[in-house]
């Protein structure tokens, strides 16, 4: 260490001072390497909360495990324990298991996300082995489409599928629609048909809409 300079026998005064090494040590003396700039020791035999090496820090782990991992060139290696963030935290990549989730392929971890989901949630997923590439997903449960998922609507529902939401007194944004991705060129107008429930009383009639010039067709007992 450098310029440690005493100007008063009361108080000590320095304009700068350098470490080229630092040990702290609650018990014992040790011969600290060229590499180890700081070692911090609290965490029992031979094990240290801090390592300082020249390439990198290396918390919560042992003298010999830093040696041998410095060929990594890890900036930050943490032995056990949990990640904490505060702040945010910036990465050119990361590594989730074997998989380098770099910026080119951050849609693998978007993938896994969903297939999480789904083995998780509600629904079941069924890939036949001639079609690999097409999925269906059912469910045992009773689906809701509600405009408040916690509304008594949801919790009572015996119905295979609830659709619980308000039309606003238009046609237009009827409960339920089917459509084709079919338009026609001259008004834009899309293929549909629209059925709810119009208006917001008991008595509201419900009605069922097509796009213009659109047939409905029942078939009863016929086999085309």
């Amino acid at each position: 260490m450098s310029s440690i300079i005493f100007q008063d026998i009361n108080k000590i005064e320095y304009s700068s001072i350098k470490f080229d090494y630092l040990t702290i040590s609650t018990e014992t003396i040790l011969n600290q390497n060229d590499d180890e700039k700081l070692l911090v020791y609290q965490n029992g035999v031979n094990s240290y909360s801090l390592i300082a090496l020249k390439n990198g820090l290396y918390l919560n782990t042992t003298r010999e495990n830093a040696q041998q991992l410095k060929s990594q060139n890890y900036g930050l290696y943490v032995d056990g324990g949990d990640a904490k963030f505060t702040g945010t935290l910036y990465t050119k990549s990361i590594v989730i298991g074997d998989i380098n989730l770099s910026e080119s392929n951050i849609d693998i971890l978007i993938n896994k996300i969903d297939e999480n989901i789904a083995n998780r949630g509600p629904f079941d997923k069924v890939i036949d082995p001639l079609y690999d590439k097409h999925r269906n997903y059912y469910t045992h449960a009773n689906i809701n489409i509600l405009a408040n998922a916690e509304s008594d609507d949801a919790r009572s529902n015996l119905h295979y599928l609830n659709i619980n939401r308000s039309a606003e007194c238009s046609a237009n944004t009827l409960q339920f629609a089917i459509r084709n991705n079919s338009r026609n060129h001259d008004t834009d107008e899309q293929s549909e048909l629209l059925l709810g429930i119009v208006g917001n009383n008991y008595r509201s009639p419900a009605i069922i809409k097509t796009s213009t010039g659109k047939s409905l067709e029942f078939h009863v007992s016929k086999e085309n």
